[in-house]
C-alpha cells in the first residue's frame, strides 16, 4: 500500500471527527510549549517549540500524538 493511502487511512482512525480539539490535549497545553509565532518574509508560517518545556503527562502518548497533530493541522491551515 503506497504510503499516502496508509497516511490516509491512519488518519481517518485516528482522527474521525477531522480535526482535534484543544480539549482533548489538556495536559499538553498546559505546558504552553508550542507557538505560532506569525509568518516570514515569504509567507510561511514560523512555529517555536520549546523542547525543555516537554515533560510526561498524565494524558500519556495518546495525548501526545493527538496534540502533535494538533500543531501540525494548524501549521498547515495558515
Amino acid at each position: 500500500m503506497p504510503r499516502l493511502h496508509r497516511y490516509l487511512k491512519w488518519r481517518r482512525e485516528f482522527v474521525p471527527h477531522g480535526s482535534i480539539s484543544l480539549l482533548e490535549t489538556p495536559n499538553e497545553v498546559a505546558q504552553n510549549k508550542m507557538f505560532l509565532q506569525g509568518s516570514d518574509k515569504k509567507g510561511r508560517p514560523i512555529t517555536v517549540i520549546l523542547g525543555a518545556r516537554h515533560f510526561q503527562s498524565k494524558g500519556g502518548l495518546e495525548e501526545f500524538k493527538r496534540f502533535v497533530v494538533y500543531g501540525f493541522d494548524k501549521i498547515c491551515s495558515r
